[in-house]
């Protein structure tokens, strides 16, 4: 009875430990996710910061005509 009890135990643990490495399996798929997100916003906004001052050198050379 002893056995049986010390297996389940260990069996308890060692399905624990695997479900804890795939919750951070999980995790890293979400971070990396993330920052895929994050790198893609920046660049959205850096091209869109470029269009602004694009505009806005052509509005300056505009008024300096007028």
């Amino acid at each position: 009875m002893t056995k049986c009890t010390s297996l389940r135990e260990n069996n308890r643990l060692l399905t624990e430990k695997v479900e804890a490495e795939k919750d951070m399996a999980q995790l890293y798929k979400d971070l990396n996710q993330q920052q895929c997100w994050v790198y893609d916003y920046r660049n959205k906004f850096n091209v869109k910061n470029m269009e602004l001052d694009s505009v806005r050198a052509e509005l300056e050379l505009m008024t300096r005509k007028y």
